[in-house]
């Protein structure tokens, strides 16, 4: 998740009521990292490939169970990570126009 987003706190306090362990991605790397151990990462949503090597390198050490965005910028490295992780996702190519900002409700119609 975007360091900024206005998201955050909303989406963990659902995970935690739901009883769903969370590990925050975010662009830059977390101020209690060191203390909080693999519930954060640090994935550069700017670098797809990066990203989602990081986070098949922290699936090798605690299996994951979902990839899940919480703000576009993070849409094409969750699409592609859980792609490669082998679970449920959205294909890249069907996120790529919503990330790109090519796509147009108008496309629903047609």
């Amino acid at each position: 998740m975007p360091t900024g987003t206005y998201r955050a706190e909303v989406f963990l306090s659902a995970a935690a009521r739901l009883g769903i362990d969370v590990v925050v991605g975010s662009e830059r790397r977390q101020a209690m990292a060191d203390a909080i151990g693999d519930g954060t990462i640090v994935v550069p949503l700017d670098h797809v490939e990066v990203a989602v090597e990081r986070i098949a390198e922290l699936d090798e050490r605690a299996p994951l169970d979902a990839v899940v965005s919480v703000d576009d910028q993070g849409l094409a490295v969750a699409a592609a990570a859980t792609a490669r992780l082998s679970l449920p996702y959205n294909r890249p190519e069907v996120v790529a126009p919503c990330v790109s900002g090519l796509f147009e409700t108008s496309s629903l119609f047609i």
